[in-house]
């Protein structure tokens, strides 16, 4: 299986598809008429680790994206999906409280939220954790 691996507004990444991430990205960012589109996205990161919601934030803005919303769980995110509207979610699959997977199942049971598009972030992307969340 190649990697990014999508399936039904699913998006997994491999440790090395930095490339392919920003393609798929530039991709929604296309969605819109260019930059002016880029900047009224609203995406959420989701990780429990500062650095790398940093990282991950310092990304989107060099590719022109400024309306960047973090939380560091699973539960937090779902607080400011419900407070506010969110065009992209970009979570890790392993946190407290509330991991990925988590946060993946109550958006897709969420009748307001549930096509939101979801990029899931692991360094442990096997088959059967695909499985899981597909």
């Amino acid at each position: 299986m190649e990697w990014p691996f999508f399936y039904n507004g699913l998006i997994f990444f491999s440790e090395n598809a930095e490339k392919k991430g920003e393609s798929i990205l530039q991709s929604f960012s296309r969605q819109g008429k260019g930059k002016m589109a880029q900047a009224n996205r609203e995406i959420l990161i989701v990780d429990d680790m500062a650095v790398l919601r940093n990282i991950m934030k310092m990304q989107l803005q060099r590719m022109g994206f400024d309306r960047i919303h973090e939380a560091q769980d699973g539960s937090m995110a779902m607080e400011i999906l419900h407070a506010q509207r969110i065009d992209l979610v970009i979570s890790d699959w392993n946190m407290p409280v509330m991991n990925g997977f988590e946060l993946l199942r109550e958006i897709r049971a969420d009748e307001v939220l549930k096509d939101i598009p979801f990029i899931m972030v692991t360094a442990e992307a096997t088959e059967a954790r695909i499985s899981m969340a597909l």
